[in-house]
């Protein structure tokens, strides 16, 4: 099995009084500012891939999807899925994230830049690791197991 990674807006995953609880249980204090969380858009993401460095290899739409095949010269690479993609709609339109394969390192880099522009993010590790991604986060920060 691949190593996958699901990635949501702090203030929305929050919003489920489980997550919260699930995040208090885990030591793990959201920060305090915040609220205004979101998604980012595909224009977002290709910035961001732009400003670490990284290709955008491919990009290919199946089933409402579009995921981008991306190399890193160090990290190797991923494959990072907008859900539910509508390119009729253009490339400023939010979409859920999730990345395939790539190391948490990669991940957190990514995610990370995407923060600076829309707020903090839980990624969540689908063997049950997770962190909050903030402007800032280092990407080695420490993952906390569920």
């Amino acid at each position: 099995m691949s190593t996958g990674y699901d990635v949501f807006p702090l203030v929305e995953f929050i919003s489920v009084e489980e997550n919260a609880a699930r995040l208090e249980a885990m030591w793990i204090t959201p920060p305090s500012e915040g609220g205004a969380e979101r998604d980012p858009t595909l224009a977002e993401v290709r910035s961001a891939l732009g400003d670490l460095g990284y290709v955008l290899a491919t990009e290919t739409e199946e089933r409402n999807n579009l995921s981008l095949w991306v190399r890193t010269p160090k990290e190797g690479g991923t494959i990072i899925t907008l859900e539910n993609y509508v390119s009729t709609l253009g490339d400023d339109v939010p979409y859920r994230l999730s990345f395939h394969h790539g190391s948490p390192r990669l991940v957190v880099a990514i995610v990370e830049r995407l923060a600076r522009s829309c707020g903090a993010f839980v990624v969540m590790e689908n063997g049950g690791d997770c962190i909050i991604v903030e402007p800032g986060t280092d990407a080695d920060a420490e993952w906390t197991s569920l």
